[in-house]
């Protein structure tokens, strides 16, 4: 997944955010490897284990390589950005400020390197921001969590509680935000930047029953 920044994406990818992915990662100092140990938010992350969705950890593998290629790849830029401003600007202005007494040298030296590091810093960030731009779309985990289903029995479904209870034995408890008419007795879900919301679909009987019951 190796990903390329032209000039013109720049505005868009600096301001670009999704606040259903929070990519961390760890250090290995043994390794000089980064480790993904985050991949969405914390509540997506703990919906996806609880709804056995995807398998996160498998992922999280899968993916190290691509996150540390990428991070390899900002400090280059930045470490390269240090050292070229370091001796075409800053050492000569700071060696003309010396031998010429030249402070308009010096202030002009210091605040273009400022300016060019702040440059760089802007590019790697919009370089990020795309990598999980597209990391995001190759994950397809929308697809994924619409494409989940849970089949249950009448008898599974808690009817005596408000919001309804789906109890399998599998799964955790799962509480379905809303019950539809469907084909077959399901839950099935949605993805928000705020978690993961389980819903029912029920057989026309099943739903029958349960507008009856309140």
């Amino acid at each position: 997944m190796h990903t390329n920044l032209t000039l013109k994406e720049i505005p868009f990818f600096l301001g670009w955010k999704d606040d259903s992915l929070d990519v961390q990662y760890e250090y290995d100092t043994t390794t000089a490897d980064y480790e993904l140990s985050q991949i969405y938010n914390v509540q997506i992350e703990e919906d996806l284990n609880r709804f056995q969705i995807v398998d996160l950890p498998s992922w999280k593998v899968a993916y190290t390589e691509e996150i540390t290629a990428m991070q390899h790849r900002v400090y280059f830029y930045r470490s390269t950005a240090i050292l070229i401003m370091s001796l075409l600007i800053l050492i000569p202005a700071v060696f003309l400020y010396f031998y010429q007494d030249n402070m308009w040298v010096l202030i002009g030296g210091v605040a273009y390197t400022l300016l060019s590091f702040f440059l760089v810093e802007s590019y790697n960030q919009a370089l990020l921001n795309k990598f999980q731009y597209h990391f995001k779309n190759h994950l397809q985990l929308e697809q994924l969590v619409a494409a989940k289903s849970i089949p249950f029995e009448p008898s599974d479904l808690d009817k005596k509680t408000s919001p309804a209870v789906v109890r399998k034995d599998s799964y955790p408890p799962i509480v379905v935000s809303k019950v539809e008419k469907g084909s077959v007795n399901e839950v099935r879900f949605t993805m928000t930047e705020e978690g993961i919301k389980p819903f029912a679909k029920v057989t026309e009987n099943l739903f029958n029953t349960l507008n009856q019951s309140t």
